[in-house]
């Protein structure tokens, strides 16, 4: 019996439950603090597994909406906190998670949906900040940066 109510229960969950812009956000902020050699890349497929099941629910016509409410996301992340410095340290947190994660995984997946949905996150970073920098990386520059980290003659 109990196998059963699994699948219900699975299927339940699979079938009713859909992603949003704002959840790739809320439900990923862990990665900033795990982003090193050694986790990234496992937390880099996770990414584009969940990407992957986020394009497959959401129409390419809904993406200029979901990016804004993403950033609406940011935003009051950052101002949840009451002094100046959290404020910028959760916004460059979030900077990070869209920057090193959810742009570059998108990205990797290579469907014109994906690829665009990322083009499009980059811009609407730049519009909305206008002083910050957005570039969409790829896997292999994100990783080569830890290598250049451990070939510094000192401790960062």
């Amino acid at each position: 019996m109990l196998p059963e109510i699994a699948i219900v229960i699975t299927s339940f969950i699979k079938y009713t439950w859909c992603m949003n812009a704002r959840d790739l956000i809320k439900n990923n902020r862990y990665c900033t603090d795990h982003f090193n050699r050694d986790e990234y890349p496992v937390l880099f497929e996770r990414m584009k597994a969940e990407l992957e099941k986020y394009f497959s629910e959401t129409p390419e016509g809904s993406f200029d909406a979901e990016i804004s409410d993403m950033l609406d996301e940011v935003n009051e992340h950052s101002e949840n906190h009451r002094w100046k410095f959290r404020k910028e340290s959760a916004m460059a947190d979030d900077h990070l998670l869209l920057s090193l994660f959810i742009a570059p995984a998108a990205a990797a997946i290579g469907t014109p949906k994906a690829v665009k949905f990322a083009e499009m996150l980059a811009e609407a970073w730049i519009k909305r900040y206008p002083g910050s920098k957005f570039k969409i990386g790829n896997y292999d520059e994100i990783m080569e940066g830890f290598k250049w980290k451990i070939s510094l003659p000192f401790n960062l």
